[in-house]
């Protein structure tokens, strides 16, 4: 599973430059070690390290206001700027307060909104649009198989924006998008994955999605007699219990 924050792609932070600049601004080593003691691993890009053509030199953003800064004011962006954060009720708010105390420091005040579950889904999911619809969503995902396009399409593409599917911050980039539609009918391994590299340094550095966060691992508490426990490396919470069985005596 990878965890991140959606940046929606409309209203304040349409502009390229002003996404980049949050990325730039998160204190990543404040939430991998501080918040999570350095347990979850920080995600490298926004494909799981996993799945199929998951590139492990994908560009990843240092924690840098200065940069953070000039990209702002390059994009026009004037300190007093607010932006919305919506998290799930029960849901943890600690990235959403670290991005609001780096903001802060330039001059961005970020609003942290918990919604019931349902009014959040229904947002997530939904095709309500901005302003009603925040700038800056959390969320967390993981792939249904090994395959990039199962991963992307529903997450990044222009058609699955909204009710449409799970592109919340309604991400659109032509090529982003062309990368996706092609991808289904090449066979050749290493071509797909060049394809996927090149996407993934669309949707992380040229013009950002999301700003991805860290891959929790999957745990899970059992009794000590129950044997042959094997977790599916992908799709979370799933098990082979064919191969589960209880020890004699237990």
């Amino acid at each position: 599973a990878l965890q991140y924050i959606v940046l929606g792609k409309y209203g304040p932070l349409e502009d390229a430059r002003v996404r980049q600049a949050l990325a730039y601004a998160f204190d990543y080593d404040g939430y991998v070690n501080g918040i999570y003691k350095g347990l979850f691993p920080r995600a490298v890009g926004v494909f799981p390290k996993k799945l199929k053509c998951h590139d492990p030199n994908a560009f990843m953003y240092t924690t840098d206001l200065d940069k953070a800064k000039q990209l702002l004011e390059e994009a026009g962006v004037k300190p007093g700027l607010e932006l919305r954060y919506a998290i799930e009720e029960g849901g943890s708010p600690s990235a959403g307060q670290i991005l609001q105390a780096q903001l802060a420091k330039l001059g961005i005040n970020l609003k942290i909104e918990q919604m019931d579950s349902s009014s959040y889904v229904g947002i997530f999911y939904g095709d309500v649009q901005w302003p009603e619809r925040p700038e800056i969503m959390a969320w967390t995902w993981w792939p249904d198989y090994n395959d990039p396009t199962d991963w992307a399409w529903v997450l990044f593409h222009t058609d699955a924006s909204g009710s449409s599917g799970a592109n919340a911050g309604f991400y659109s980039n032509p090529r982003a998008d062309e990368i996706m539609d092609i991808a289904p009918t090449i066979t050749d391994e290493n071509q797909l994955c060049e394809l996927y590299k090149e996407f993934q340094d669309i949707v992380i550095r040229q013009d950002p999605a999301w700003i991805p966060l860290i891959e929790p691992p999957d745990q899970v508490i059992h009794r000590k007699d129950i044997l042959g426990i094997e977790m599916n490396p992908l799709y979370r919470g799933t098990f082979d219990f064919y191969k589960m069985k209880r020890a004699e005596g237990g």
